[in-house]
């Protein structure tokens, strides 16, 4: 039974959305729209049903609307559920493409040291090969203008402390490991 407090003013109220929607989405037994749509059609006051027929169509339609209503709250835990997991399943995929996009940056950086340490050796191999070249033609010219043996002694010294001091300087400055 509908409880007693469940009144034909509210019923009237609802009576117009459910005349509109019985055909479209709530399923509202076409008897229970022909009912209201009677009630509405009388303009002169008359009562067209009887008091126990109109009460069981009422009891009829508030268990409907009593059913439409728990159909609805399952719909919408069942929304609830699949929106819970669609966000699980997008936290997933946004730590994958962290973890990935991190990994490529680690192999990023290890690429960019490997080719610093590649630049590096290379720069410290041509200076070394420059400066060999280099004192190897000023032994040479030493050699030629120099008659004493002296003197290509005491060059040949201070060219060698002179690259010994460039290497040290270049182990100062990490260019030689």
């Amino acid at each position: 039974m509908a409880p007693a407090s469940f009144a034909l003013p509210k019923l009237r109220k609802v009576s117009h959305c459910l005349c509109f929607a019985s055909s479209h989405t709530l399923g509202v037994p076409s008897s229970f729209v022909a009912m209201l749509s009677k009630r509405k059609n009388a303009s002169n006051g008359e009562d067209t049903q009887s008091a126990p027929e109109r009460a069981e169509k009422l009891e009829a339609l508030y268990h409907h609307l009593e059913n439409l209503n728990s159909r609805l709250d399952k719909q919408a835990e069942d929304f609830e559920k699949r929106l819970k997991e669609e966000r699980r399943n997008i936290d997933y995929q946004m730590r994958q493409l962290r973890e990935d996009v991190a990994s490529c940056d680690e192999r990023l950086l290890l690429k960019l040291e490997s080719l610093i340490t590649e630049s590096k050796a290379t720069t410290i191999e041509a200076m070394q090969n420059s400066l060999d070249l280099k004192m190897d033609s000023v032994v040479e010219s030493l050699r030629a203008t120099t008659a004493g043996a002296d003197s290509k002694v005491s060059a040949l010294l201070q060219l060698s402390e002179m690259w010994h001091n460039l290497v040290a300087w270049l182990k100062g400055k990490r260019w030689v490991e």
